[in-house]
């Protein structure tokens, strides 16, 4: 990696422009301006408009803290648009110096192998897992890589951000959940594995979602287990009225199969619109209310006379 107190090709290769006066309103301004107010630092277009857009980092020590930061995130990016996506909290990256965390952590990350892009793609989305602690980043990295993730692969950072927004208590009580509604720890790593997000949902959320799944569509756990997406969806606004669409769809024959397809649950909202209610719409006008939940799912049949 290259020494992130160097700033001799900071911002070097792209356009520049000054800080603009109207991030003036931030208390630390004065800080990044040198003698007569005149701006003390260049930045690229993308770093003046997440400065103007997150201002309270201007109270931070420009030669200390802004730079430093500014100059890793720019020297492990591919992309040019890198601050123009990193969230409002990212402040939390200029709390610490680099050598505090930021930098121990980046380096476990591509110790392991881990392409700078995900590493930049990490500063766009999950910038407070990169501050955890050091020895806590270090161990969690190396869990992932037990459990089987590709360093290369996006789960695998995935995995990072969901183990590093858990203290270990609450790891642990998740697999008790899961334990408790019959899943082995077998099934609770491969689900873990295919989605590292379903283990970062609430117990509520959880135990609402296996039961619909388990008594109403009458799935297995091991079903779940190999789709845990389906735990992710809103049970109200996604899994439900698309059980009910279905259940009137089936009531009328005009589908083949008895189970339920996981592709009703998967399917984007327009590719769910264009399969199951508008290509039915004239054999079910009341359809698209019924997923709506502005009727019931047992709408009147439209009879067609022949011609």
């Amino acid at each position: 990696m290259q020494n992130p107190t160097s700033y001799s090709s900071f911002s070097n290769g792209i356009g520049k422009t000054q800080i603009q006066n109207h991030s003036s309103s931030s208390k630390g301004f004065a800080s990044c301006r040198g003698e007569g107010g005149v701006p003390a630092m260049e930045v690229a277009e993308d770093q003046r408009e997440y400065l103007s857009s997150t201002p309270v980092i201007l109270s931070y020590s420009l030669d200390s803290r802004i730079k430093p930061v500014f100059y890793l995130i720019r020297s492990i990016s591919s992309t040019h648009e890198v601050f123009a996506k990193m969230p409002r909290h990212s402040n939390c990256l200029f709390r610490f110096g680099l050598d505090k965390f930021i930098v121990p952590n980046v380096t476990v990350l591509q110790n392991y192998n881990v392409p700078n892009d995900r590493i930049s793609n990490m500063f766009m989305t999950n910038p407070r897992i990169l501050t955890l602690n050091s020895d806590r980043f270090g161990e969690i990295v190396r869990l992932v890589n037990e459990m089987g993730f590709n360093p290369s692969s996006h789960r695998f950072m995935e995995a990072v951000r969901a183990m590093g927004t858990l203290s270990r208590a609450t790891w642990k009580a998740k697999f008790e959940v899961y334990r408790s509604l019959g899943w082995s720890d077998e099934g609770i790593l491969y689900a873990f594995r295919k989605n590292p997000s379903c283990i970062t949902i609430s117990e509520k959320k959880i135990r609402k979602g296996m039961s619909f799944f388990c008594e109403e569509l009458d799935w297995g756990v091991s079903v779940v287990s190999r789709y845990p997406v389906v735990l992710l969806f809103s049970l109200e606004k996604r899994i439900v009225p698309r059980h009910k669409v279905w259940q009137v769809l089936k009531s009328r024959g005009l589908v083949k199969k008895d189970s339920i397809p996981l592709g009703l649950f998967l399917a984007s909202e327009k590719q769910f619109l264009e399969e199951y209610v508008l290509r039915r719409r004239e054999m079910v006008p009341q359809l698209l209310k019924v997923y709506h939940g502005e009727i019931g799912c047992t709408p009147p049949v439209t009879r067609h006379r022949g011609k």
